[in-house]
């Protein structure tokens, strides 16, 4: 993936966070369009996931696991659903967003896991599945946790609602890598 399409897409997720919030009154929901002319890298398809903080304290995270549609249509959708839908938190009101975070993780292709001894903490996002439930953790997780890798598990266990004494071999357990953006690292245009 193309680094220099970079800036332009996490100022395309800043000014679709704001329009979703209903503070950037200039933005067009259908500008992905002028960005794919710009940026061919947009239009693969891959999963990610938009995690949004307020005054530093995680706000929602909401993502697309599967690469079904174009990278930008997944950063729009996320861009809308993230600050009014994770039903953790209330939703984002426009006096909120002078302390307005986001991270963008791009995932890649998942792989599975064998054992789980070759997961590599704060390289590795995992995706624990059983029965009819599923629980995700993005590869920082177990870094801003604090967590080893007995703890991630466990933390993905109770995330899903599989119970401890469910062996991993009964599990379908998954890993991806991230391509992690911070909007800390890029200056938006007013």
């Amino acid at each position: 993936m193309n680094e220099d399409f970079r800036p332009s897409l996490m100022q395309f997720a800043h000014e679709m966070l704001l329009l979703s919030i209903g503070e950037n009154r200039k933005s067009d929901p259908h500008s992905v369009e002028s960005l794919y002319q710009k940026h061919p890298d947009l239009n693969i398809k891959a999963g990610a996931f938009l995690t949004i903080y307020i005054q530093g304290g995680l706000r929602g995270c909401l993502g697309e696991l599967e690469p079904n549609q174009s990278l930008g249509r997944v950063v729009s959708k996320l861009a809308f659903k993230v600050p009014q839908n994770d039903f953790r938190f209330k939703p984002v009101v426009p006096d909120e967003i002078a302390g307005l975070t986001f991270k963008l993780s791009i995932l890649s292709f998942t792989v599975p896991v064998g054992n789980p001894n070759q997961i590599r903490l704060g390289q590795h996002g995992l995706i624990a599945e059983y029965q009819n439930r599923r629980g995700v953790f993005l590869p920082d997780v177990p870094i801003e946790q604090g967590w080893n890798l007995d703890q991630y598990l466990s933390g993905l266990r109770h995330k899903a609602r599989i119970q401890p004494g469910i062996p991993w071999s009964e599990i379908q357990l998954t890993c991806f890598t991230t391509l992690l953006l911070n909007s800390v690292d890029y200056p938006f245009n007013p």
